[in-house]
């Protein structure tokens, strides 16, 4: 029995296994953390070289600046030198000291695998409605406004909505009803139209045209409403303030009682001394007749009261 116990345990007795590292077959091999590629060395530059261009080397200040500097604050080890040829350089100093440093970054420094994710860039696209699956929406046009040869330049709409004024590049000035797109009234302005401004009243009030260096105010006389006779009165007050000798350092304009022009709707003409691009009016009261100018001059910006 002895003897089988030991012919037994001789059999199943493991022998111990030997293989290839680098091979990476092996089932116990594979089960290995990954390998893990050690941190590079930083390439030599110019400086290094035994043989540098002038602008490497150093001059007097620079070596005694690197000399009296603390060695942790030194960009660079050494200090560059010419040399004639390869065999002339001397032993390196500092070569222990960069080898030991080098095998502690190996087998000290920790490094962590990144993974690196590959996404397919059209994945990170939202998923879009086909434009089919949006309707009901408009795809036919309901007014058009027909009326201008020229491109037209500006735009506005009335505050109380059932007026459009529109203004192209040949002066024409056209005012639209809104709902049936018919053409209520127009102008001619001997220039291109910039802008055009309703004021913020929604019952009455006027409109405001920029064209050249000018800007006319205009009453239309489809606008009847208990603003525009306060409206009138306030322009009457201020041009006999400026008949009167107001200092002004724009050309006030007002259209005469009686005029052609005044029966149009013509009350108000300021020339400026540059092109006038854009106007705003702003509201700042419940009274129509007090309103508020503001003029862009192509970045010189004027506002007024309108008194």
């Amino acid at each position: 029995d002895v003897y089988k116990r030991q012919v037994h345990g001789d059999k199943d007795k493991e022998e111990d296994q030997v293989w290839d590292i680098w091979e990476g077959t092996n089932e116990k091999q594979l089960n290995l953390p990954p390998f893990i590629s050690a941190p590079k060395l930083k390439l030599p530059n110019h400086a290094e070289s035994y043989n540098p261009s002038e602008e490497y080397l150093f001059d007097d200040d620079e070596k005694q600046a690197w000399e009296k500097a603390d060695p942790e604050d030194r960009t660079i080890d050494f200090i560059p030198q010419k040399l004639g040829a390869l065999r002339k350089v001397s032993a390196y100093q500092n070569i222990v000291k960069e080898r030991f440093e080098r095998c502690l970054d190996l087998y000290l420094c920790p490094r962590v695998r990144k993974k690196k994710l590959n996404i397919d860039p059209e994945l990170l696209m939202p998923n879009l409605p086909k434009p089919s699956e949006l309707r009901p929406f408009p795809t036919i046009a309901n007014i058009v406004y027909k009326g201008h040869e020229a491109r037209v330049r500006a735009i506005s709409i009335s505050a109380s909505g059932q007026f459009l004024a529109t203004g192209d590049e040949s002066g024409k000035l056209i005012i639209w009803d809104v709902m049936t797109s018919r053409i209520v009234t127009t102008y001619t302005f001997e220039g291109i139209i910039y802008s055009l401004d309703w004021s913020k009243i929604e019952d009455g009030g006027f409109l405001c045209v920029c064209y050249d260096t000018y800007m006319c105010l205009i009453i239309p006389q489809m606008l009847a409403s208990t603003n525009k006779t306060k409206l009138e009165n306030k322009i009457e007050d201020s041009a006999d303030m400026h008949r009167g000798g107001v200092t002004n350092p724009l050309k006030w304009t007002f259209y005469e009682k009686g005029s052609t022009e005044y029966e149009l709707g013509y009350r108000l003409l300021i020339t400026f001394e540059y092109t006038v691009k854009s106007l705003t009016c702003l509201l700042y009261t419940s009274d129509a007749a007090d309103d508020l100018l503001c003029v862009d001059l192509g970045g010189r910006r004027i506002i007024k009261k309108k008194k």
